[in-house]
């Protein structure tokens, strides 16, 4: 197999090419099977991988857990991330990209100066300018007119940013004080800033912001995208990722200096929001993995 291709793909085989067809790129390659996949055995891949079920939805398992890969929606593994298809007896028909772990950690740093990427394991829809641009790839790849490398290359790096900026992943999804105009939730927001390792009640936030509970609900969902509860524990949780990419606190002194009140909890919250553990994020990032 070429190196690229074995880095990439890691311990996966690639299929024969009477039964996939497959685009490549310096750095990105994509396949798609003329035929129904069955994914057997569990295994791991060198380089980020996002696979789109195309004509049904189907379980996978992702480490230890069963998720719904959902038909047409984009579900990211990780490098070296355990996975397999849940169901033994199913054929698959997907589309698969691969990206080359180095090119997106520099491409992440040169947009965000944050290198070590771990995405969220959970489905989402893709806008259509990114699935514009990865039909272009293919047409590009299969084509193979004069200058398509540079093309390829541009088009490798439009798509990359574009997962970036829409998968959810530990790259920082509340960056600071997201300010608005109106001033009851401005309030709410800079209360649970300064008070997030605290213990207060919904009431507390609605009183600083002069509203009932009701009220702040509603308002604060307006104005953020989600309920003070949400916005609170994303701030914790960011928090959180921030102390654990250092090495001066344990993870059970990051849990309750982040207002987690029991290890569980904050592990449970932790993995929902983040897709790994707390110590699996800490050595994601601090690269043992």
């Amino acid at each position: 197999m070429d190196p690229f291709l074995k880095k990439l793909l890691g311990e996966m085989l690639l299929p024969a090419p009477e039964d996939v067809n497959a685009y490549f790129g310096d750095q990105i390659a994509i396949f798609i099977p003329k035929v129904n996949i069955y994914l057997e055995s569990t295994h791991v891949h060198g380089g980020y991988q996002f696979l789109v079920p195309l004509t049904t939805s189907f379980p996978f398992q992702v480490e230890k857990k069963t998720i719904i890969l959902e038909q047409n929606k984009f579900f990211p593994f990780n490098p070296e991330q355990i996975h397999r298809a849940a169901n033994r007896n199913m054929d698959l028909r997907f589309l698969a990209i691969f990206i080359d772990k180095e090119y997106l950690h520099e491409t992440s740093n040169s947009v965000y100066g944050q290198r070590n990427i771990l995405f969220e394991n959970s489905n989402i829809e893709l806008d259509a300018n990114t699935q514009n641009l990865i039909r272009m790839f293919i047409e590009e790849s299969r084509n193979c007119q004069a200058g398509h490398d540079f093309i390829l290359q541009s088009l490798s790096l439009n798509i990359t940013i574009n997962l970036l900026r829409q998968v959810k992943s530990n790259l920082p999804s509340v960056t600071g004080r997201r300010y608005t105009e109106n001033q009851s939730i401005h309030k709410a927001v800079d209360f649970l800033w300064e008070c997030y390792k605290e213990d207060f009640s919904l009431h507390d936030v609605a009183r600083v912001a002069n509203l009932s509970a009701n009220q702040l609900i509603r308002s604060f969902k307006q104005e953020t995208g989600k309920t003070p509860f949400d916005y609170l524990l994303d701030i914790k949780i960011q928090r959180a990722k921030e102390m654990l990419r250092l090495k001066q606190r344990t993870v059970t002194e990051i849990c309750y200096a982040c207002g987690f009140n029991n290890l569980s909890h904050f592990t449970t919250v932790f993995k929902r929001k983040v897709g790994v553990s707390p110590s699996k994020y800490r050595q994601f990032i601090l690269g043992i993995l």
